[in-house]
């Protein structure tokens, strides 16, 4: 009888061994989004940004409750929410978590500075504020100025993935003047350096030192990387800025905005590994 019961008693611990062994691995978050790696600091006529979420069960509405910081009084402001989450992974499971990226607009109704602490959404019912660790800093401006009849660009990229940040890739912008202008080069508002930028007037294979004297009809090319930044940004970091032109005309001088982005989800590639960096290193600052 006695060696019956330790039988027993020795199969029901294996087997709750092995049930605890076997169980599911618990997901260590159900809800993220990544307004702690947002960073902006731009001019535009509008305010646009994404935010990605990281949810147990796909999120199929999003809509703008509040927002609070400097300036803000949401009485003077438009907000829309727009599902951006591209098909490539709009149903992608990955450790047990759906993501999808909604599409931001904000338009302040009275041109000015504006900075932004935090915003409220309401995500399928539920609340959810997004707490900025760097505070959303926006001037309500004109238009995309860096389009213009004087001094024009034939080639602005501006969208880049976040994972070319501290990198060496060579990213060439072009531009054109129809005046006789002194150009004095490219800068960053905010977050990059571009000192190492390499400049070129008509001959790409003749560099030039600043400021460069430019004839109507000179084409000007420059090769930067975006190598030189802040600390405080990497490769899972959602950016916004200003790219400025400077030249000067008639003693005058210049500055033209346009805005460049780097989204650490998107482009996204066949594999998705943007994604799967993304969400690891998620799970990873979240254990």
């Amino acid at each position: 009888m006695k060696r019956f019961v330790k039988k027993y008693f020795m199969i029901i611990c294996v087997s709750v061994i092995l049930v605890t062994g076997c169980e599911k691995k618990k997901n260590v978050i159900d809800y993220y989004d990544n307004s702690d790696n947002i960073q902006i600091d731009v001019s535009s006529e509008i305010l646009s940004f994404d935010i990605v979420l990281l949810t147990t069960n796909k999120v199929s509405d999003v809509s703008f409750l509040t927002c609070n910081g400097e300036n803000i009084d949401t009485s003077k402001i438009n907000v829309s929410l727009i599902n951006n989450s591209l098909e490539s992974y709009a149903n992608l499971k990955k450790e047990g978590l759906y993501c999808s990226d909604w599409l931001i607009d904000i338009e302040f109704l009275e041109e000015g500075y504006y900075k932004i602490d935090n915003m409220t959404l309401n995500v399928d019912g539920t609340e959810k504020v997004l707490e900025f660790k760097h505070p959303i800093e926006y001037t309500k401006a004109g238009g995309n100025d860096i389009i213009n009849e004087e001094f024009y660009c034939t080639s602005f990229p501006c969208e880049f993935p976040s994972s070319m940040i501290g990198t060496e890739e060579t990213i060439q912008y072009e531009f054109m003047t129809d005046v006789d202008c002194t150009f004095k080069g490219l800068n960053v508002k905010n977050f990059f350096d571009l000192s190492d930028a390499v400049y070129y007037v008509n001959d790409v294979s003749k560099k030039q030192e600043l400021p460069i004297a430019l004839k109507k009809g000179d084409k000007v090319y420059v090769k930067l990387n975006y190598k030189k930044h802040k600390e405080a940004i990497n490769q899972y970091s959602y950016l916004i800025t200003n790219m400025e032109v400077n030249y000067e005309l008639d003693g005058n001088e210049i500055v033209r905005n346009g805005a460049i982005v780097f989204n650490p989800v998107s482009p996204m590639d066949e594999k998705n590994k943007k994604l799967d960096k993304f969400v690891d290193n998620v799970l990873k600052n979240k254990e």
